[in-house]
């Protein structure tokens, strides 16, 4: 049984392959079996056939299995603390806001610019535990940066990528920045103020 399994994993997946494969040929290249008379009821060519017969199964090898969700935009995370006199700072995560609209993101990004771009982008309308950890972090951060803020506010600023036909006729890759909010963590959370609270103990041990 277990050689029968085996096999049919084996053959199965070179079968498709090269049904696909023929159904992609040119018909120039297929001979006879370009002629109508040789498959279904006569009224179709061999390879028309398998196409019908492959899309009555659902199997089809088009862009969209390559790429069922590609990313429409470009978006990066705004922070603002909020201090107990109620004044606001832009926190050093709006630097690359301001400058990172480019197009070589990933090979130029160390592990922080990624965790950001995870938890400022992805998911940005549904909850995200990622994201209030990072939250948190950042509290215990300005803290210890001798801040101690209210609050933390983060934002998303996102910029669509205008259709290729728009590109085309000069209009630029990006659209105009919009601007969202996504979370805000109070800073005086009880479980915040307990990791302020270790943060500042482990720093006094040295």
């Amino acid at each position: 049984m277990d050689d029968l399994r085996r096999a049919v994993n084996v053959v199965l997946p070179l079968a498709i392959a090269a049904v696909l494969a023929i159904a992609a040929l040119p018909s120039g290249r297929l001979g006879p079996l370009a002629d109508a008379e040789r498959c279904g009821d006569g009224k179709v060519s061999c390879k028309d056939w398998i196409v019908q017969q492959l899309r009555s199964i659902s199997v089809s090898a088009s862009w969209g299995m390559y790429a069922p969700a590609p990313q429409r935009s470009q978006a990066y995370m705004l922070l603002t603390a909020i201090d107990a006199d109620g004044s606001e700072r832009a926190l050093e995560e709006n630097d690359v806001a301001a400058a990172g609209w480019g197009t070589a993101w990933m090979w130029t990004k160390d592990r922080n610019d990624i965790l950001r771009h995870a938890v400022g982008y992805f998911r940005a309308s549904k909850p995200n535990r990622n994201r209030v950890w990072f939250l948190r972090s950042v509290c215990v951060r300005e803290d210890r940066a001798g801040h101690a803020p209210v609050q933390i506010r983060m934002e998303q600023v996102r910029r669509r990528f205008n259709a290729p036909e728009k590109v085309r006729a000069g209009a630029p890759v990006l659209g105009a920045p919009s601007v969202r909010s996504i979370q805000v963590m109070g800073c005086r959370a009880k479980i915040v103020q307990d990791m302020i609270e270790e943060d500042r103990a482990r720093r006094a041990h040295g």
